[in-house]
């Protein structure tokens, strides 16, 4: 995902503001840093759960589990649609330099993340059982 951002985002990003001479990360550096305190904001505001968690971040509430588990997918997932779409956006107005491969590659990128870390819940086609005996041995 850093990869992603940087050759997908930041640097098209500094591309674009270029005629700023010795200025043209500015725009990328602010639009990150807003980001990323919007994603602070919404992970202090938002009541959610993570996986394989006891206790909930976010305020106190009294949301279901699986409510606030779908909270704390939204929240991971914002950042990542928004990439697909500034991406997409930017290759559909022609201004970026952007081609169809770029936002292609972005988006299967993306994808590819989103599978599971560990390999044998993605790859073994097997019991839950089988699995747990897979990792432990």
């Amino acid at each position: 995902m850093v990869a992603a951002s940087i050759w997908s985002l930041l640097i098209p990003a500094m591309e674009e503001s270029s005629s700023l001479g010795r200025l043209a990360f500015l725009p990328a550096v602010i639009g990150f840093w807003i980001g990323t305190l919007f994603l602070f904001a919404l992970d202090k505001l938002i009541p959610h759960l993570h996986l394989n968690a006891e206790k909930a971040e976010g305020p106190r509430s009294s949301f279901q589990r699986t409510t606030m588990m779908l909270l704390a997918v939204t929240i991971h997932n914002i950042p990542e649609g928004m990439a697909v779409g500034v991406v997409y956006a930017g290759m559909l107005t022609g201004d970026a330099g952007l081609s169809l491969g770029a936002a292609l590659a972005l988006s299967i990128g993306i994808a590819i993340q989103n599978f599971s870390g560990r390999g044998d819940y993605f790859l073994c086609p097997c019991t839950q059982t089988d699995r747990i005996n897979i990792r432990l041995s």
